[in-house]
């Protein structure tokens, strides 16, 4: 069974997100196969189960912090060829205002209200509000070049996010 068939990336439909921040069963599970360090040998790469399938010799990193999980895969060049991240709990990362695991256009709304000082509301994947405006968003996310402050120096900041590739 597909939970979310999206491509997990933070830039692209958005992370893969597990609404419980404990440990819960029936949320979800990510599979990586990452067995090309050594040799590629070719062959298939047609599995529906997976999103994208590389030929290519390199290595899988994890990036662990708290509730957030990154995974680059790094070719052999130092080139990050495919990417995803999981949330557990509310997605947060900078940028993304809306908490919906995704950093992109739908984003801009609500960082222009963090900019006017306004409460950013929005229900992310899963979450079960009894505010029918929705969870609140850490209007942290909207300090983008972390000088503490939420102002118009974070724009600059914000449209660079904006325009980056799918992999950081």
């Amino acid at each position: 069974m597909v939970i979310d068939g999206g491509d997990g990336r933070f830039r692209g439909d958005g992370g893969y997100v597990k609404p419980s921040a404990m440990p819960a069963g029936h949320e979800g599970a990510v599979y990586v196969v990452a067995g090309s360090s050594g040799l590629i040998s070719g062959g298939p790469l047609n599995h529906p189960a997976m999103y994208v399938s590389l030929n290519t010799l390199g290595s899988l990193v994890l990036d662990v912090d708290g509730g957030r999980l990154n995974a680059t895969f790094i070719d052999s060049t130092g080139t990050a060829q495919d990417c995803f991240t999981l949330f557990k709990g509310i997605p947060t990362g900078l940028g993304d205002m809306n908490c919906d695991g995704a950093l992109n256009l739908n984003d801009i709304e609500p960082f222009s209200a963090a900019l006017l000082s306004k409460p950013i509301f929005a229900v992310p994947a899963g979450s079960q509000s009894a505010d029918p405006r929705g969870t609140p968003c850490p209007v942290t996310s909207a300090d983008l070049n972390a000088d503490g402050l939420i102002n118009g120096l974070d724009i600059d900041a914000m449209v660079e996010e904006l325009l980056k590739g799918l992999c950081p």
